[in-house]
């Protein structure tokens, strides 16, 4: 059987999509464009509690370590991280090699505002962050904040 033989299987499996180049032929058959690219962020529970920011860039989460929870107005401390792959931005669960456990705190999809060396910004489209989020650095120190949310307030952001 070749991969164009191949049957669609007969109900989706969450979370899964194929992506070519930013198509995406989903498990209704469909061709979709411009899919927005999706982000998470993870409680992890190694080498100490804090939560991981993933942003999908192509074929990897471009990903930041936030020191502590995200709420509108906060500055937090990140720290860039090297490339995550794109399961972690569906999983929770045990991390390989003894490195702890991840659990989804939120997820969705954003789009860029800003990208250089020194800053970022994004426009957030989550189940509790909804607005901009921004990361800037000066040198090695980088932070986190949430600077606008389109809701009253971010939902569950003050409970687990």
């Amino acid at each position: 059987m070749n991969a164009r033989s191949r049957a669609w299987p007969s109900a989706p499996i969450r979370g899964v999509c194929c992506r070519v180049q930013r198509m995406a032929r989903c498990w209704s058959g469909t061709w979709r464009t411009n899919i927005m690219p999706r982000f998470a962020i993870l409680e992890h529970d190694h080498p100490f509690l804090h939560w991981d920011f993933l942003l999908e860039t192509g074929d990897q989460a471009r990903t930041f370590r936030l020191l502590a929870r995200p709420a509108l107005g906060q500055i937090i401390a990140a720290e860039p991280l090297g490339g995550h792959r794109l399961l972690y931005l569906d999983y929770e669960g045990p991390v390989s090699g003894g490195r702890g456990s991840v659990k989804r705190w939120d997820a969705g999809t954003f789009s860029w505002e800003e990208d250089s060396p020194q800053s970022l910004a994004v426009l957030l489209q989550g189940q509790r962050l909804r607005g901009r989020a921004r990361m800037s650095s000066r040198g090695e120190r980088w932070s986190f904040v949430l600077e606008s949310s389109d809701t009253p307030r971010i939902s569950g952001a003050a409970g687990p």
